[in-house]
């Protein structure tokens, strides 16, 4: 359960141009800052700064300090003017600023000349606007290359491989894993700690991608940290309608294919949708409710794969292997006997059976039902057996067809120029369907519930011309069942089961014993519990999953590609919620940018450990005394080489916090010299399950008088080494055996 690579608890304290700024809540806006000087250099106080929204014509006011200087803290990520007036002097405006999450935005000295304040002058291809108060390094996309770019799996991830010193989604060189954060809240699934959902790029506005030096407010891990926006909706009404496609139609037949003999395989996705945005009011009024709604849908067909099995044939599943062929294609009938304690070879077949004179028939009374059983299971062989082939069974998949889909909202709303709220839900889904296995019909699986969700609430409130106040609220979501969801639709065949031949009462596996036979029980409890009795497989039957053991075969029947498939159940079934809240306070005073803030996130993660139904191998092993030397017939004499059961179905629900809280102070010192300290405060909790069944080793506690005994092989008559009876248990403590 690999959550975060960090301390539990640290404080650190930075020193001059290293930014430690706000938590993860200012990753939603960013900072504008300047100053203002007339046409001889000498500062303007007093002077009114406007900072006007280019798409949605909202507005933000401020007043230059005594040393000239603005600040306009908490500013939506988007394009802005800038406009400067006062009384005997021309208006000037600054236009395209644009404002990034997590920026702060250093904007030229503007100069303004003695004059009218009906004139008006646009300040044009003058110095770039600069983040000069930090030391990140940083790269944003913008809208324009969002929408614009060619990407294969139309997610926003992808574009941070576009950032100078990023690999995919990783730094070049390692250093820290990767964090993901949307509009605000974080987006990681706590178990694997990858992205929870790939947003479709119709629905972001940017994507800013941070490699190193970054500030604090960027945390979790010390890697790449990749911030995306969703669009917001402007004064006019705007939408756009894609349609992006690929088709293995276009593609030629691939050279293993055309060596096997085998039809192209089908691969078709669409990803098409529309987006539509605007005022709710009048398009170009003075409105202060805006929307924005995107919905994409993702229809996928694959099939026509060719699948090639090992399978038990009609004599081997009556205990005749006189037929029989090995992994390679040779006939193969030397099933050994153990109770001869004769040889069993070519040369010498006095220890193997053959009843009625034929070599590699096994005797009727000698077989073990649940083992035979356990070879009728599987689907008949379709191909008759060949010297040289392995495998017997050969079907080509049929196509199937599934659809997803993924809308996108957000609503924002700004009633007055001292507060701004918004409101943003992002979803993916994909039809609920059984999808077909390996082999349709037999092994053929269902996701409970492939959903997965944020949901973000943030609001801006100017206390003061010189106080600010900013607060977040998000929740994140998925629930999962043996694939992961990543914002595209899988054919996942490795969730639920959903053939009534999944049940093992119904496939004559009832009296195949388990090592535990109460480890199948569920505890009511358990998100597992509740899955079941929704999706109610066959497997279900209130109580208890009957579901028989996983098989495992390989040496002479072949290797895990040709060997038949076992009964899907999902190596993770899951649910994940994340809480996040972050507040913080903005004062500027003078030249000073003062900032102090809080932030908190829950994480909820119901995970199952594997492995209660356990694992029956029946390889060829010549270290096993009773081996009959074939995988089929060890099954079907009852031999195994190793059973492995764990005791107790068992399914934590992991827990954690991290809080955090930090003060930080933006000094601009002179013109050419700004200092940013701070220092922040972040605890850790460690993950653990609230259901009190996890443990960990803990060094200080260990007590070794205390410690359970591990008892070793040794031989009671003192001769070194020895076999049979003489070898038993000791204690390695006293030397002692055990009576």
């Amino acid at each position: 359960m690999n959550r975060r690579t960090s301390l539990p608890a640290f404080l650190t304290v930075p020193l001059l141009c290293v930014v430690f700024a706000a938590p993860v809540d200012a990753q939603v806006t960013g900072t504008v800052v300047g100053s203002v000087t007339d046409a001889q250099g000498a500062v303007v106080p007093g002077a009114t700064v406007t900072l006007v929204s280019a798409t949605r014509a909202t507005t933000s006011e401020t007043q230059t300090s005594a040393a000239g200087d603005y600040v306009f803290p908490n500013v939506a990520a988007g394009s802005y003017i800038l406009r400067v007036a006062m009384d005997g002097f021309k208006t000037i405006e600054r236009p395209a600023i644009t404002v990034s999450p997590g920026d702060r935005v250093t904007i030229p000295v503007l100069r303004i000349e003695v004059g009218s304040l009906s004139e008006t002058v646009t300040v044009q291809a003058e110095s770039p606007v600069i983040q000069s108060s930090t030391g990140e390094r940083s790269f944003t996309v913008a809208t324009d290359a969002v929408s614009n770019l060619p990407l294969a799996d139309r997610n926003f991830a992808t574009l941070a491989s576009l950032a100078p010193g990023v690999d995919g989604t990783a730094r070049i060189g390692g250093g820290g894993a990767t964090n993901f954060m949307m509009d605000g809240v974080g987006t990681m699934d706590t178990g694997s700690n990858r992205l929870l959902m790939a947003v479709n790029v119709e629905s972001i506005a940017e994507v800013k991608v941070l490699t190193s030096g970054y500030q604090a407010e960027y945390g979790r891990s010390s890697g790449v940290q990749i911030t995306a926006v969703t669009k917001s909706g402007t004064n006019r009404f705007r939408g756009s309608v894609y349609d992006v496609q690929k088709n293995s139609d276009w593609n030629s037949n691939t050279k293993v294919n055309k060596l096997n003999g085998d039809p192209k395989t089908v691969s078709k996705s669409k990803d098409w949708g529309y987006s539509i945005g605007g005022p709710i009011g009048k398009a170009g009024g003075n409105n202060k409710l805006f929307f924005f709604y995107a919905q994409e849908f993702q229809p996928r067909t694959a099939g026509n794969n060719v699948v090639r099995f090992r399978m038990p044939t009609a004599l081997e599943r009556a205990g005749d292997f006189s037929q029989t062929t090995d992994n390679n294609g040779n006939p193969y009938s030397l099933i050994r006997d153990a109770s001869t304690n004769l040889p069993c070879s070519t040369a010498d077949n006095r220890g193997c059976f053959q009843d009625g004179g034929v070599l590699g028939r096994i005797p009727q009374n000698r077989l073990y039902q649940p083992g035979v059983n356990i070879l009728k299971t599987f689907p008949m062989p379709n191909l008759p057996t060949i010297p040289g082939q392995v495998y017997n069974f050969e079907i080509t998949r049929p196509n199937e067809s599934i659809l997803g889909y993924q809308p996108a909202f957000r609503v924002d709303y700004q009633p007055t120029r001292r507060l701004r709220a918004t409101v943003k839900y992002t979803a993916w889904t994909q039809r609920k369907q059984d999808i077909n296995g390996s082999i349709p019909g037999f092994n053929d699986s269902r996701m409970q519930n492939p959903v997965v969700s944020t949901t973000a609430v943030t609001a801006n409130y100017n206390l003061s011309s010189t106080m600010f106040l900013e607060a977040t609220w998000g929740r994140a979501a998925n629930e999962q069942a043996g694939c992961a969801l990543t914002g595209t639709p899988q054919f996942c065949t490795s969730a639920l089961p959903v053939n009534q031949g999944s049940n093992r009462i119904n496939a004559g596996l009832g009296d195949l014993p388990y090592l535990f036979p109460d480890a199948t029980i569920l505890n009511p409890n358990y998100y597992a519990y509740g899955v079941m009795n929704s999706v109610k497989p066959p497997i279900w039957d209130g109580t208890r999953i009957q579901m028989a053991p996983g098989f495992s075969w390989g040496g002479r029947v072949g290797n895990s590609t040709n060997s038949p498939p076992n009964i899907p159940y999902p190596g993770f079934l899951n649910g994940n919620r994340t809480w996040d809240f972050a507040i913080s306070l903005t004062k500027v005073a003078g030249r000073h940018t003062m900032k102090t803030g809080f932030y908190n996130t829950h994480s909820y993660k119901a995970q199952q450990r594997g492995g209660w139904n356990g694992t029956i191998t029946f390889v060829n092993d010549t270290n096993n005394p009773i081996d009959s030397t074939y995988p089929y017939a060890n099954a079907a004499l009852g031999i195994f080489r190793d059973y492995n059961q764990a005791s107790k179905y068992v399914e934590g629900v992991f827990l954690y916090n991290n809080t955090e809280g930090y003060v930080q102070d933006n000094w601009k010192v002179s013109s050419r010299l700004t200092l940013d300290y701070g220092i922040r405060l972040v605890h850790q909790q460690p993950q653990y399950d609230s259901l009190g069944q996890a443990s960990n080793f803990l060094a200080d506690k260990w007590n070794a008088a205390a410690a359970p005994l591990l008892y070793v092989a040794g031989c009671a008559n003192g001769v070194y080494p020895c076999t049979g009876t003489n070898r038993q248990a000791m204690n390695p403590t006293t030397g002692q055996f055990p009576a």
